[in-house]
């Protein structure tokens, strides 16, 4: 981007003038530090100018979707009089004695946020080079230099601060002050976009009907966030990573049904319920339906019953056929024979079914 900026050359000179006697007051006090935070005009920094122009043109408002983008050391978006082209690609700035020039380049990051800007630089050693930013947090000049040797200046680490106007640009300044030049070969702004982040929510219902329950605890994990169910029994983990997550319920005296649920977010997962049964059996696999099985079914369904089409002799394999194995039973369709499931052991897999067939 190449843009001519007509100024006020009365406004400029002035704008000039101050910022050299910042600069002659910087380096005669002897304070270099790697960054300096100095006042420049504040006047005309108002949120939607131009710092320190007192124009900002409205066609060079627009933000734009750039997450990265390179501009070469000419395609500035202004530049003081000092400011001539040094071969095809890059722009020499020369400050004669006592004197300042610069150049200011314009990035618009759109929604993402600013989080460097990088210039590569070619200076004899000993010049007066700095680079500066415009800080919109405190209207000031962000001003970093002088720089020892030639490579790239930078600023990074922006993310937290307060960078673009409310114009949505960024500025960048390349000074060269009181006999020194400097070659801006490019100029680069790095800004990042915040991954997308994404909920879960569901109700936790009352089993036994009408209602819901309050105050339950829902554990997410990985990470182990916890929230508490609201008055209207709901409940939400939000600004979470794209990934599989286990929502788990849990409150005591109640068992819920299922137990836990397993979650795959990107995009969020709405209606994650549960209920809770305060007088829910305690039955497991392990002490409660492995010996029926064992007693009515594995003798036909093993492994070593080529007849099998259904081998029901873990857990996950009872557990996957645990609907069809519990209307069997209801039906007496199975097993075949005499020998049938007391009505008793009927409602212990039912009880099982119910609880989320623990293990």
């Amino acid at each position: 981007m190449r843009c001519a900026l007509q100024t006020l050359y009365s406004r400029r000179t002035l704008l000039l003038l101050g910022l050299a006697l910042l600069f002659v007051g910087a380096c005669a006090s002897g304070r270099l530090a790697a960054i300096e935070t100095r006042s420049l005009d504040t006047a005309t920094m108002q949120p939607g100018g131009l710092p320190p122009l007192p124009v900002d043109l409205p066609e060079l408002r627009a933000a734009q979707s750039v997450d990265v983008t390179t501009q070469r050391g000419q395609d500035a978006f202004t530049t003081t009089a000092g400011c001539t082209p040094d071969g095809a690609d890059a722009l020499l700035i020369s400050a004669g004695a006592g004197g300042l020039e610069y150049a200011m380049y314009q990035f618009s990051p759109g929604a993402a946020t600013l989080s460097s800007v990088l210039a590569t630089l070619s200076f004899p050693a000993g010049e007066q080079v700095w680079i500066g930013l415009a800080d919109y947090g405190s209207f000031r000049w962000k001003l970093q230099g002088p720089y020892p040797a030639a490579g790239t200046a930078q600023f990074s680490g922006l993310g937290s601060g307060d960078y673009v106007n409310a114009g949505g640009n960024c500025y960048f300044l390349v000074l060269a002050f009181n006999a020194s030049s400097v070659s801006v070969s490019s100029v680069e702004f790095t800004a990042e976009t915040a991954p997308e982040t994404f909920t879960i929510n569901g109700m936790v219902i009352d089993g036994a009907g009408p209602g819901v329950l309050p105050g339950v605890t829902v554990t997410l994990s990985p990470g182990g966030a916890t929230v508490l169910t609201t008055v209207n029994g709901t409940y939400q983990f939000s600004g979470l990573a794209a990934g599989t997550y286990t929502v788990t319920p849990s409150l005591i005296g109640y068992g819920f049904v299922p137990e836990s649920s397993q979650v795959t977010i990107g995009p969020s997962a709405n209606g994650i319920d549960f209920a809770g049964f305060s007088d829910l059996p305690t039955v497991s696999y392990s002490s409660d339906i492995a010996p029926i099985m064992e007693s009515y079914c594995t003798g036909c369904h093993d492994a070593d019953t080529p007849s099998a089409d259904i081998p029901l002799t873990t857990y996950q394999e009872v557990k996957s056929a645990a609907a069809s194995s519990l209307s069997t039973m209801q039906d007496e369709s199975m097993p075949p024979g005499p020998n049938k499931p007391s009505a008793a052991e009927i409602q212990l897999f039912q009880d099982w079914i119910d609880a989320g067939k623990p293990q």
